[in-house]
């Protein structure tokens, strides 16, 4: 660790998120229990993201904003911490997420999640209705 008086490296940075995710237990998605045609929305600080999974890590993003990229993209997982660290195939509050529009020539990176949604499509014939899970972020500002 880093004396207080000297800035923090990407190292300190990095570890402080991972403790902080493993200690907060904070609600997560892995990638490998979506199925084509769910529906996830990600909220952080300022924007909305509604994701139209598509299945192997692909989905149709859109927001509320039009400044964002919308279309089919790539998602890479949730970013840990300012650093290149990202946890691979699933998302979490408290990490950014992280995915590549324009066929992987533009990777972005939004703030910290501040909540999921999850609505999951299940066939008909197997349930009548689709379950819906809410993952709240209880410790982000």
């Amino acid at each position: 660790m880093t004396p207080q008086n000297e800035n923090p490296s990407p190292d300190d940075d990095w570890l402080k998120a991972v403790r902080n995710f493993v200690e907060s237990e904070m609600p997560s998605i892995e990638f490998n229990t979506l199925r084509p045609g769910d529906v996830l929305v990600v909220y952080t600080r300022n924007t909305v993201y509604r994701l139209d999974w598509l299945g192997n890590d692909q989905a149709e993003i859109s927001s509320n904003r039009a400044d964002r990229p919308k279309g089919r993209v790539r998602i890479h997982g949730c970013a840990l911490g300012k650093g290149s660290s990202i946890a691979i195939d699933r998302l979490f509050c408290g990490g950014g997420l992280e995915y590549a529009s324009d066929n992987g020539a533009l990777i972005h990176r939004t703030s910290a999640i501040r909540e999921l949604r999850l609505k999951q499509g299940l066939q008909k014939s197997t349930f009548p209705r689709a379950m819906r899970r809410m993952l709240k972020c209880f410790h982000q500002k």
